[in-house]
């Protein structure tokens, strides 16, 4: 999260704030319902499940407890290459 805050706010903080708090608060509903994401079969048969949030996606497993984020990545990136 760092690094997204970083790359964003090198043109607004204020942006690059905005959007750290709606991550971390997807992050907190997927810690309250974490059946609430959405599986992507196009990308991988793992059972992660997927949210997004602007342009990341958040990739999490809803099996763990608690819930185990597993990437928030760009969307805009090869998603696929980095679940292999």
């Amino acid at each position: 999260m760092d690094d997204i805050w970083l790359y964003i706010a090198k043109d607004s903080p204020i942006i690059a704030d905005r959007v750290e708090q709606e991550l971390i608060a997807a992050m907190r509903q997927i810690g309250k319902y974490p059946q609430s994401g959405h599986f992507r079969a196009d990308l991988t048969s793992k059972n992660v499940r997927f949210r997004s949030v602007y342009s990341y996606m958040i990739i999490y497993d809803p099996s763990t407890k608690p819930v185990h984020i597993l990437h928030i990545i760009s969307s805009y990136r090869d998603i696929k290459k980095q679940l292999d």
